[in-house]
């Protein structure tokens, strides 16, 4: 099951890269139980790429939160000068 699991995870890794071309090679992170399991039988191309997590799920929503209140910002900060300039 694990080598299965593997398996299919090395083909979603391939397919990421494929549309990732600017960026080969990202590194990967595999959190969790299940995740140091399935990092250990990875081929040793992409277990070299692996790296351990920035942070914690919470991290990552609070990121997401944060780049999503900036763009909304700056989309704000754009349309009040639009508006300005059209009242010009």
């Amino acid at each position: 099951l694990l080598d299965a699991a593997t398996g299919e995870l090395a083909r979603l890794i391939a397919a990421l890269d494929a549309i990732a071309p600017a960026e080969p090679g990202l590194p990967i992170v595999m959190a969790g139980n299940i995740g140091t399991r399935l990092r250990e039988r990875l081929p040793p191309p992409l277990r070299a790429r692996c790296v351990e997590p920035a942070g914690d799920s919470a991290d990552g929503a609070l990121a997401l939160l944060r780049d999503t209140l900036h763009a909304m910002n700056e989309r704000s900060a754009s349309d009040e000068r639009a508006i300005g300039a059209r009242r010009s």
